[in-house]
């Protein structure tokens, strides 16, 4: 008799789990609110009334960043003050609105709204809010320690979860908005996403990268956000652009997402900047290993050159890879970069980029010295001379001197912000 019950009790927990589940959930995404600027405040007020008009709830509201027009604190807190109207959950990530008028607003923003960057569990998905901002800055970058809370993350959910990633600056078009956007791209290639949500562009839009698909809002003052239905097999994206109340459905995805795949890449011949010419090798892995289609195409491209096709590697027998070699000739000295593309049988096209530095012996500088040094974070000014040194910023909020005869480390000094 118990272990009847005891199997009854594991039966009836499991058809709850799968109850749950069959249930299905929805949830909101908007952004560029712009709490501050003249009439924008409405548009959340609005949102407030038309979630209290929906059923069933959304479960919970994500906003991809531009919650305010300048960052101030006051426009901080009154952004808090309107999203508590929703009635549901919601969640932030700063965008470079947010940001970009103080070196020190990000704390702000967490001590107001919430963690910059962070990670949740629902209905059996996974959702990762990523902050791609920087201070002062319009433009995009994910700093190294948030890439390491992200792999971490991603490692422990169980194999097959569906992920849901936002964050402010779009990825995967051109002109690029994140710096880094390849690092991200390489970090969500083993996982199932099933949808990655941005603003920032201020354009309904919608497209894939490296299998993805990637969906764009504009402002919620403009009258668009995205309503997102996740059932047991199947995401429904639809887009209120013409009210509320009439979402407009603009994809239906697997909520599996596509099989992970990736692009893999190595330099065919050393890592030496005085080479007259490069060559590298490419080619396409999924889940199950090297890819066999012979179906598979492949290009590159430096910097904002058109592609050029890539050849068949014939020393491989056993997977389709591929092959190219340009001259450095016409390249200028100093670092460049390399674009891979490889498009699968189905139409999708995967990208990597990798970094290369060519140098020149005559006419145009050379390398004094050079070292591995670790820079905690990117370096985005310029490296200044100083007194029997140079001296550099970096994101991680550390400034370094290097000495000018060896590279070696002089001293750091902590900031307070980048």
């Amino acid at each position: 008799m118990r272990r009847s019950c005891i199997l009854l009790t594991i039966s009836l927990l499991l058809a709850g789990v799968h109850g749950a589940r069959g249930q299905g959930f929805s949830f909101l995404h908007i952004t560029d609110t712009h709490v501050g600027a003249a009439g924008r405040e409405q548009a959340l007020g609005h949102l407030a009334a038309a979630v209290g008009r929906m059923s069933p709830k959304p479960a919970f509201v994500v906003n991809t960043g531009d919650l305010t027009d300048l960052g101030t604190p006051e426009q901080l807190r009154r952004y808090a003050e309107l999203a508590s109207a929703l009635t549901v959950p919601s969640h932030a990530v700063p965008g470079s609105h947010d940001v970009r008028w103080s070196p020190t607003v990000k704390a702000g923003f967490e001590a107001t709204v919430g963690p910059r960057h962070r990670s949740f569990q629902h209905g059996g998905c996974h959702f990762v809010l990523l902050d791609s901002t920087i201070a002062l800055s319009h433009r995009g970058h994910i700093d190294r320690a948030q890439l390491r809370w992200l792999q971490g993350d991603l490692r422990r959910l169980r194999r097959g979860t569906p992920v849901f990633v936002f964050v402010h600056h779009p990825v995967g078009r051109m002109p690029r908005q994140i710096e880094n956007e390849d690092e991200l791209l390489r970090i969500l290639a083993p996982y199932r996403v099933a949808a990655l949500f941005a603003g920032h562009g201020h354009a309904d839009a919608a497209w894939t990268v490296n299998g993805i698909p990637v969906f764009m809002a504009r402002g919620l003052h403009e009258g668009s956000y995205h309503r997102v239905e996740v059932g047991d097999e199947k995401v429904r994206v639809l887009r209120a652009i013409e009210g509320p109340d009439r979402p407009v459905e603009i994809a239906s995805l697997p909520l599996a997402g596509r099989p992970a795949a990736s692009v893999a890449f190595a330099w065919d011949d050393a890592q030496v900047p005085l080479l007259a010419r490069r060559r590298f090798v490419a080619e396409l892995r999924d889940e199950r290993g090297r890819a066999t289609d012979d179906r598979v195409t492949a290009e590159y491209a430096i910097g904002g050159a058109a592609p050029q096709p890539m050849e068949r590697d014939a020393r491989d027998k056993e997977s389709v890879s591929f092959m190219a070699q340009f001259a450095t000739r016409e390249l200028v000295a100093g670092a460049h970069a390399l674009t891979v593309i490889l498009t699968a049988a189905d139409g999708v096209v995967y990208r990597r980029e990798e970094s290369f530095v060519v140098e020149r012996l005559q006419g145009e500088p050379r390398f004094a010295w050079e070292t591995p040094f670790p820079a905690g974070d990117a370096v985005r000014s310029s490296v200044a001379p100083s007194s029997n040194g140079v001296v550099f910023g970096s994101l991680d909020g550390r400034l370094t001197s290097l000495s000018i005869g060896h590279g070696r480390r002089r001293w750091v000094a902590s900031t307070r912000a980048p």
